[in-house]
């Protein structure tokens, strides 16, 4: 079974807090940084190398096969406390968390750097000047952050722009308003909706 590109829950949480405590005891935030490296270059070559994500991911594999196996790759090529960690999952067969586990470490590391990601949807590519405006004006709403924009297009989108920033998400997309719309039909009738029509037609 191959690793599953899993989002962090509240398991991959605990190992990610767990871990950066730890690290963070043993080298401060640089510890961290170091450690976060290394995993996610174990969690890239899973990705570019199936066989690799089925032998991580596998409950068919006995742990000591598993652990005498990474031990053999990385043992003096990464930090001890990534092995350490690496063979800490396999005993308790979590290997497969590895995916959620990097990606709540990311988020912990991005927190106290400031870092906040913004997934940016719209109908059509932007360019990269309104990228930078984009950043900017979130910026200037977040002071003391740095806003890392991901781009995604969506051709359904009938237009407008949709924003997920950090766990909160902005609708201003075309779709919502006139979803806003119908709503206040059914609920309120024709003169809400001329109201929200007005707004629509302003912004």
């Amino acid at each position: 079974m191959p690793l599953i590109e899993s989002q962090p829950d509240a398991l991959s949480e605990v190992y990610a807090r767990s871990l950066r405590e730890l690290a963070f005891s043993k080298g401060g935030i640089d510890k961290v940084r170091l450690v976060l490296e290394e995993l996610s270059g174990v969690l890239a070559l899973a990705r570019d190398n199936p066989r690799f994500g089925e032998f991580l991911s596998s409950r068919i594999i006995s742990v000591v096969d598993k652990k005498k196996s990474i031990g053999a790759a990385l043992r003096g090529k990464c930090d001890d406390l990534t092995l350490h960690f690496l063979m800490a999952l396999a005993d308790n067969e979590r290997l497969g968390k590895l995916p959620g586990i990097v990606g709540s470490l990311a988020e912990m590391v991005d927190a106290v750097d400031g870092r906040v990601e913004v997934t940016v949807t719209t109908s059509a590519p932007i360019d990269e000047d309104s990228v930078r405006s984009l950043r900017e004006r979130i910026a200037s709403k977040m002071p003391g952050s740095t806003p890392v924009i991901k781009t995604i297009v969506d051709p359904t989108m009938i237009g407008g722009i949709r924003l997920q920033v950090g766990d909160k998400l902005f609708d201003a997309s075309v779709q919502t308003k006139l979803r806003q719309l119908r709503d206040q039909l059914s609920l309120n009738g024709l003169p809400a909706v001329r109201a929200a029509m007005g707004r629509i037609i302003q912004a």
